[in-house]
C-alpha cells in the first residue's frame, strides 16, 4: 500500500493505494540440449525467458560424470560445460528460480554421451 494525498484549493482527501504488479511465468526457450562426445569438450547453453531478476540454478537428477551447469552473467542463462568421461543417456531436470519474484521454470532434459 503507498499512501496518497489528493487535493486542490477547496478540499484535502487522503487514502491508500495498493499497486499489484503480475508477471509472467519464467519459461525454457532452450528446447533441447546437443549430443556429446566422451572425452571431448562439450559446451551448450540453456536460457529462461520472463525473469525479472537472478535466476538460481539447481540440477535435480545427474548430469553426465564431467559436466557441470554453470551460471552465465546474462539474465537467465546458464552453460552446461565440461568433458563428459562416460557414454550413456542421461536425463535430468533444471530448475530456475527468478530470486525477484520467486518464480520457477523448470524442464527435463537429456545429454546423449556417445562413443569418442
Amino acid at each position: 500500500s503507498l499512501p496518497v494525498r489528493v487535493g486542490n484549493s477547496y478540499t484535502d482527501t487522503t487514502g491508500t493505494v495498493e499497486v499489484v504488479v503480475a508477471h509472467r511465468q519464467p519459461s525454457f526457450s532452450t528446447r533441447r540440449l546437443d549430443r556429446a562426445r566422451q572425452g571431448r569438450r562439450y559446451a551448450d547453453v540453456v536460457r529462461v525467458e520472463d525473469v525479472v531478476g537472478a535466476v538460481r540454478w539447481r540440477v535435480a537428477g545427474r548430469l553426465p560424470p564431467g559436466l557441470a551447469l554453470r551460471p552465465a552473467r546474462a539474465l537467465g542463462v546458464a552453460r552446461v560445460v565440461g568433458v563428459p568421461e562416460r557414454r550413456g543417456g542421461y536425463r535430468f531436470t533444471l530448475r530456475a528460480r527468478d530470486r525477484a519474484t520467486g518464480l520457477v521454470a523448470e524442464r527435463t532434459f537429456r545429454i546423449h554421451v556417445a562413443r569418442r
